[in-house]
């Protein structure tokens, strides 16, 4: 008969309370108490004018708020975007007051009831098919948001994002991991994996943007900082979100890895470094196809507006339109992203080979 070793076990309701703390010290980051903006209900909207004339239709409401407020309201786009902005009576909407005037305008509809639906929806359905241990998950995933807000907070404060970015890459990579995967000598291989592949993620990207003369001006959100009151280096921004990019998926591949190496180990303790790194790279193929589609069809996803482009005008060739900087940000952020993953699979497997095959016991 074959004895179970005991697993190890681990008290929720700790992670529970930190959980809660953590949440919360998340919101007081977000929350700003400004009184200009507000949420108010409608009480009537009607139409005083509208324009069916021009390529784009505009329609102008005039909304009247259950404090007895008005403000004018205008629309434009086609049938459907017009449909869906309309404002309805019982309807809440954002408003802004600007002190001076004293008159609320529309900033627009209120959308934070299907957001906070959505959030519990993810938690109860993940809480239902993995059970008590997601809370630890959860756990990490609260860390790695107060670490990323940070970043932010220390960016707009002046701090380089590069190093900023850095700084909290290395805390996501070995702080929230123990968190979510526990103290034991799987998390200490992966956190050096996580922590290799960094540093040849951000060397990597060094030198592309500087081979390509990248600037960080190449995206909307990039044109509008540039033109903003803050003083903040682009290019570092775009070495930062290739890193932060890279990092959502480190650890998935490199404690996937070192796992299957460890029971690897465990069926037979007598195997050396040879035969666990030819095994685990054997699992780890596999592996690395579907993560990257999975990152070249996420980038794709969120740059699908890009992707339009290459097609919306016929006379410019294929290569000039890629040439150009905002295609080109896109590009460097999916192949090198790609090529850290790949990376990851053979350096975390080498670690956790040479370590079990070392320690037969």
């Amino acid at each position: 008969m074959h004895q179970h070793l005991p697993k190890p076990t681990r008290k929720v309701w700790p992670a529970a309370i930190a959980l809660l703390i953590i949440t919360f010290f998340s919101f007081s980051l977000l929350v700003n108490q400004s009184t200009e903006f507000q949420v108010q209900t409608v009480q009537e909207a009607k139409v005083i004018s509208e324009d069916n004339n021009s390529f784009f239709k505009v329609k102008t409401q005039e909304i009247t708020y259950e404090n007895g407020q008005t403000s004018q309201y205008s629309i434009s786009g086609d049938d459907q975007t017009i449909l869906s902005q309309t404002v309805k009576p019982g309807e809440k909407i954002v408003t802004f007051t600007d002190e001076s005037l004293n008159q609320p305008s529309v900033v627009e509809k209120l959308r934070l009831a299907p957001l906070i639906m959505l959030l519990f929806i993810f938690a109860g359905v993940t809480v239902l098919f993995t059970g008590k241990e997601t809370l630890y998950s959860f756990l990490s995933l609260s860390i790695n948001i107060i670490i990323l807000l940070l970043i932010i907070k220390a960016i707009i404060n002046g701090t380089s994002p590069l190093l900023a970015t850095i700084v909290g890459s290395l805390s996501i990579g070995t702080v929230s991991i123990y968190i979510a995967h526990g103290l034991n000598t799987k998390t200490h291989l992966s956190t050096i994996s996580i922590v290799s592949t960094l540093l040849i993620t951000l060397v990597s990207s060094l030198i592309v943007t500087e081979l390509a003369k990248m600037t960080g001006t190449g995206s909307e959100s990039s044109f509008y900082l540039a033109n903003a009151s803050l003083t903040i280096d682009l290019k570092s921004l775009l070495l930062a979100g290739i890193m932060v990019g890279t990092l959502g998926v480190l650890d998935d591949i490199t404690t996937s890895q070192i796992a299957t190496i460890h029971e690897l180990h465990h069926t037979d303790p007598k195997q050396d470094f040879t035969t666990l790194y030819k095994k685990g790279l054997n699992v780890g193929k596999t592996h690395i196809a579907s993560l990257i589609n999975t990152l070249v069809l996420a980038y794709a996803g969120g740059s699908l507006p890009l992707l339009l482009l290459l097609f919306t005008d016929p006379s410019v060739p294929f290569w000039v339109t890629i040439n150009q900087e905002f295609f080109a940000e896109e590009i460097i952020r999916t192949l090198i992203g790609s090529i850290s993953l790949v990376l990851a699979v053979p350096i975390s497997t080498a670690l956790a080979a040479k370590y079990y095959s070392t320690h037969k016991n």
